[in-house]
């Protein structure tokens, strides 16, 4: 982060700072695990960063500072995807399964990366975020209902992928 800020042109207010440095390592792990990779996770965060220093004067702190990170590193980790291309065959490596048996541990990572990214951004936020639905409708700006189809339609495709896996 240091590097991060010093290469802004401005210096962040120390309110960003002390949000940032709180929720730095959450907003890393989500980056990971939406983007499927460790390596991208470094510099999307670094971008989600920037994006969150510019954007936190305009924080009214109605909501949560990490909703508008999660909001933030969300549509980076999208943004990228799309422009990069990047695959979901390295989430096998990055997201780790809620369980410890590590056969049914590969075959819910392999069936995640066989889901639309709105279905996984709303399974990941839910599941391995453990953020309410109230929460994911704020960081994803979409309405309640929204949340509750795709982590319906999510757990669906999982349970099938998995009875056809085991």
């Amino acid at each position: 982060m240091n590097t991060l800020l010093a290469a802004a042109e401005t210096k962040p207010d120390p309110a960003f700072e002390r949000a940032w440095n709180r929720h730095r390592d959450r907003v890393w792990r989500l980056v990971v695990r939406l983007s499927g990779s460790r390596e991208a996770a470094d510099d999307l965060t670094q971008e989600v960063a920037l994006q969150a220093a510019q954007a936190f004067p305009k924080f009214r702190g109605q909501a949560k500072a990490f909703t508008l990170f999660y909001k933030i590193a969300v549509r980076c980790v999208l943004r990228c995807r799309e422009q990069r291309n990047l695959g979901t065959d390295m989430l096998l490596e990055s997201i780790p399964a809620p369980h410890t048996d590590p056969t049914m541990a590969l075959a819910v990572q392999a069936a995640l990366s066989t889901l639309p990214d709105d279905q996984r951004t709303v399974l990941v936020l839910a599941v391995y975020e453990q953020l309410s639905y109230k929460e994911i409708a704020a960081v994803l700006e979409i309405p309640l209902g929204t949340v509750m189809s795709r982590l319906s339609r999510a757990r669906q495709q999982l349970r099938k992928e998995l009875s056809d896996a085991l």
